[in-house]
C-alpha cells in the first residue's frame, strides 16, 4: 500500500529526519504538503487554525486514496519514529482483518481499553479492537471506503481530526471498525521524548502560529454540544452493558522498534 507523509513546506528539518529513517528501513513514501495554519481564515467554534490545518492535511491524504486504485494507504505525520517492521506491514495488506476500516499504528502512551482477544500479526504483534478514545494521528492505516466516508462527513472540520477518527462513538455511528496494533510500530517524538526523559528533537511548527483563543459557545449552542456529547457517551455505554468486562482489557500500548 502507498505511504503518505504529511509535512509543512517550511518543516525541512522534520522532512530530512523522516527521510533518513525511511531510507534506513527501506520505506518508500509520498510527501503531502501540509496545509499551513497561517493560511486558515475560517475557524469553527472550539477549533483553532492549527487544528483546522491538521485536519485539512489529513483530508488531502484521504482524497488521494479515494482518487487512486489502492484499497488501503498509510498516513504518517513527520515527527514519528518508525519500527522497521512497518515496511513489512505496508508491503502486504492481507494482515488486516476483513471489515476493518482503520488501524491505529501509534501509541500515545496512556491507558486505553481494547478487546481482549486479538489477531496475531507477525511474530510479536496483535490487532485488537479499540474500545476507548486513543488520541493522535501520527500513524495509521485507512481503507478507501473509510476515507470516502470520512470525507463525506467532515467537510466542516468542527472537531480535531483524531477526535473524529478515534472517538469510538463517532466510529460506531458510521459503522467503522477501528483496530489498535499492539505493540505500536510508530510513536510521535513528543511522546517518545517524555518516555525517555529528553527534549523533543524538533519543536512543533504549529507553535510559530500566534495562539488564537477559540470563541466560547454560549446558550443553546453550548447546550446542544453538551447534550450531543452526553448522548454519544450514553449510547456507547449502553452497548457495553450486556457484555460485561471479561471481554476487554486496559493497557498502555508500548512502542517497540
Amino acid at each position: 500500500m502507498r505511504a503518505y507523509l504529511i509535512n509543512l513546506d517550511r518543516a525541512t528539518e522534520r522532512l530530512a529526519a523522516f527521510s533518513r529513517q525511511a531510507e534506513r528501513i527501506g520505506l518508500d513514501f509520498e510527501r503531502i504538503a501540509a496545509v499551513d495554519a497561517s493560511t486558515i481564515v475560517a475557524v469553527p467554534p472550539g477549533m483553532s487554525p492549527p487544528a483546522v490545518a491538521c485536519f485539512a492535511s489529513h483530508r488531502v491524504a484521504w482524497q488521494k486514496l479515494v482518487a487512486g486504485d489502492h484499497a488501503w494507504c498509510a498516513v504518517f505525520e513527520d515527527d514519528v519514529h518508525l519500527s522497521p517492521d512497518v515496511v513489512g506491514l505496508l508491503a502486504d495488506e492481507r494482515w488486516i482483518p476483513h471489515g476493518a476500516a482503520l488501524v491505529k499504528l501509534e501509541t500515545f502512551s496512556y491507558p486505553i481499553k481494547v478487546r481482549r482477544k486479538g489477531v496475531a500479526v507477525g511474530g510479536r504483534r496483535k490487532l485488537h479492537e479499540l474500545l476507548t478514545y486513543h488520541c493522535g494521528t501520527g500513524g495509521y492505516v485507512i481503507s478507501r471506503e473509510c476515507a470516502r466516508t470520512l470525507l463525506a462527513v467532515t467537510a466542516n472540520m468542527e472537531r480535531p481530526v483524531d477526535d473524529v477518527m478515534f472517538d469510538l462513538a463517532v466510529a460506531r455511528s458510521l459503522d467503522l471498525a477501528v483496530l489498535q496494533l499492539v505493540p505500536a510500530v510508530c510513536v510521535q517524538d513528543c511522546v517518545l521524548a517524555e518516555i525517555e526523559g529528553r527534549a523533543v528533537l524538533h519543536e512543533s511548527q504549529m507553535q510559530s502560529v500566534p495562539k488564537v483563543t477559540p470563541p466560547r459557545l454560549k446558550g443553546m449552542a453550548k447546550l446542544a454540544r453538551e447534550l450531543g456529547r452526553i448522548g454519544r457517551q450514553a449510547r456507547d455505554f449502553a452497548k457495553r452493558i450486556p457484555q460485561g468486562t471479561a471481554w476487554r482489557r486496559t493497557l498502555t500500548v508500548p512502542y517497540e522498534p
